[in-house]
């Protein structure tokens, strides 16, 4: 299980990174563009696509995180 979390965690390393740098890009784009221009449409699904990728990425660490041990007293 431990493996399974460092391959999830460098795989959410290596998808965040050039995700935070294409989101960057997109975001001075739409920043250059007037709110009627029809490209602010496609640089917001753009940056909606990239939400759902980290999501996604969020999800992959917490399926990946070790369980809190629980304890029960034996009686």
């Amino acid at each position: 299980m431990a493996s399974i979390g460092e391959l999830a965690s460098g795989m959410a390393h290596e998808i965040r990174n050039p995700l935070a740098g294409i989101q960057g890009a997109i975001q001075v784009l739409a920043d250059g563009f007037p709110k009627e221009d029809g490209r602010r449409q496609v640089t917001d699904e753009i940056q909606k696509q990239i939400y759902k990728m980290e999501r996604l990425v969020k999800d992959l660490l917490n399926y990946a995180k070790p369980a809190p041990a629980s304890y029960v007293p034996r009686m």
